[in-house]
Order: C-alpha cells, then structure tokens, then sequence
C-alpha cells in the first residue's frame, strides 16, 4: 500500500511541474532558454529497476524403459538376425562379437535354436564356431551341454572343435578333458597335438597333468606325444617316463624308439648301457635295433665326410 501511495504522490507532482512548465513556456516574458532550463531541471522521472528474467531450468531426460528378459530376449534376436542377414560385414562382426555373448547370457535356449534354424550356408556355419566359441568363454559347462545336444553329426563336430580349441588357448589340459567329453581329438590326432604343444610350453605342467590321469591307453597315447619333446632336452629322463608311466605294450614300444635314436645320437655309449640294463623282451629288441640303425648311418656319414 505504501509504494503505491508514493507513486500517486510522484505522480502528482510530476503532472504539476508540468503545469507549471507549460506555462513558463507559454508566458510572456519567458525566454526560450530559460523555459528549456525548467523543463530539463524538472522533468527528469525515476526508472524503475529492471528485474532479471527468471528461466525455468531444463526438464531431465526422460529414463528409458526398462526391458524384461523376454523382451530383451527377443530384442537381441531381431538384432542378430538384421545383422547377419545385412551386406555390411562390420554389422556381421557386431552379431558375433558383442550380440552372441549378450543372448548367450540372458537366454542360452533362445541361443539354441537360433542356431538349430538358421538357413544352410556359409553364414549358418560361421554362426554355428563364432557361437562355439563364445559359448565356451562365457559359460564353459553350458557349451560343452550345447554342443552335445547338436543333431547333426558334422556340425558337432565342428561345435566340439571349437570349443576344445578355445579352451586349449589358456588350459590345454582342460582341452583334453574338453575333448573327451564331445568325443573327439582321439582318433584324428587332436588330443595328441594339444599334448605335443603344451610341452613344447611347458614340459613340468604337461609331464604333472599327465602322471595324474588314470593309467591306461588314453594316457598312453599323451604320453608317447610328451616324452618325444622330454627327449630333446634330456633322453635319459625322457625313456625313465616311458618305463615308470606307460603301461607295458605297443604303445610303451613304440614311444621308445624316438628316444633311442635322439640319446644314441648325442652319446651313444649311455644310451647302450641303458638298454644293457633292460629286461629281454620287445622293449630291449627295438631299442637295440634303434641303436644298431643309428650308429650304421652314424658310419655312413663319417665315411661320406671329406
């Protein structure tokens, strides 16, 4: 109340001053000059302050909706299915790469039978190792079950091979295990490369893994992988694996001849006296008759030398 009376006040005097201006300007005996000094001491009017414009602040972003595992199910399906369907090979590289291991995750039946009715063709069989293999890293148990449950028999195959080669990236020993359980590596040489590599590695940890496993032919069949790599370091603890750790038999056999042969060249004399100490038998019999070659092309080469 009180600013508005000290308006009407202002106000009032204003409008007199102006009166009274007007006149002066309009009166005789009033200069020009004098009338302009009135009005330029009187008319000056207060300004009122300017208040600063108040903005609203910005709403925030509306959250996204939050999905259930059905609909996020079905959301990366759509979005594999664009991807490998599309000409653009980095939107293939994105299904396999980011999209497979998300569905692996949330939804492995969903997986399944993404893979079991997928068209026939070369994408079908990317999609069925890319599949494999990330299987076997996010969830190793549930791969090994996928891959099982595979109807035809190629393609699990190729499922098996690509999980135990993963797997044998980091624990070839595992690998092994891996390809027990699918079935394969034991007739096509498999099992015995990832042996052979491993020692190349790490001879203590393979030779370790395998004194573990149950005696018999499959680890006879590492074994005779494993002692060829022990022979190229030290022969003499190579042919003590092969009589301590192989079951006597073809196997024992034949694993010893290599290691003859590689001992035979490097010192032939130990490498006799240890057949000396053998028992009669196959064992003793091949060993000798690897020596005997051995030290025969040993001559031949001495004799051919200038």
């Amino acid at each position: 109340m009180k600013p508005f009376v000290l308006w009407s006040v202002t106000a009032g005097l204003v409008a007199g001053l102006a009166v009274y201006v007007v006149s002066a300007l309009t009166s005789p005996g009033t200069s020009d000059d004098g009338a302009r000094k009135v009005a330029s001491a009187t008319l000056s009017f207060p300004t009122q302050p300017v208040r600063p414009q108040e903005t609203t602040p910005p709403l925030p972003p509306a959250a996204a909706p939050t999905l259930t595992r059905e609909e996020h199910s079905q959301q990366l399906q759509l979005e594999i299915g664009r991807a490998l369907a599309s000409a653009d090979e980095e939107e293939r590289q994105r299904a396999y790469t980011q999209l497979l291991a998300k569905l692996i995750a949330i939804d492995p039946a969903a997986m399944r039978r993404l893979v079991a009715n997928y068209p026939t063709g070369p994408i079908r069989e990317q999609l069925l190792r890319r599949t494999a293999h990330t299987w076997s890293t996010v969830d190793l148990q549930g791969a090994i079950a996928w891959a099982k449950g595979v109807n035809d028999d190629d393609e699990r195959g190729i499922a098996a091979f690509e999980i135990a080669s993963q797997v044998g990236q980091t624990d070839p020993g595992r690998a092994i295990e891996v390809s027990d359980a699918l079935g394969i590596g034991r007739n096509d040489g498999t099992v015995e490369h990832i042996a052979q590599l491993w020692a190349t590695q790490n001879l203590q940890a393979a030779l370790e893994w395998t004194a573990a496993q149950p005696p018999g032919p499959q680890r006879d069949q590492i074994l005779a992988r494993i002692v060829t790599v022990e022979a190229e370091r030290s022969p003499a603890d190579a042919a003590d694996t092969v009589l301590k750790q192989m079951s006597p038999g073809p196997a024992q056999t034949n694993a010893i001849a290599p290691i003859v042969h590689e001992w035979s060249v490097r010192d032939i004399a130990a490498a006799s006296a240890w057949i000396q100490d053998l028992p009669q038998g196959p064992l003793r019999d091949l060993a000798n008759a690897e020596l005997t070659r051995t030290a025969r092309e040993r001559a031949l080469a001495s004799a051919g030398s200038p």
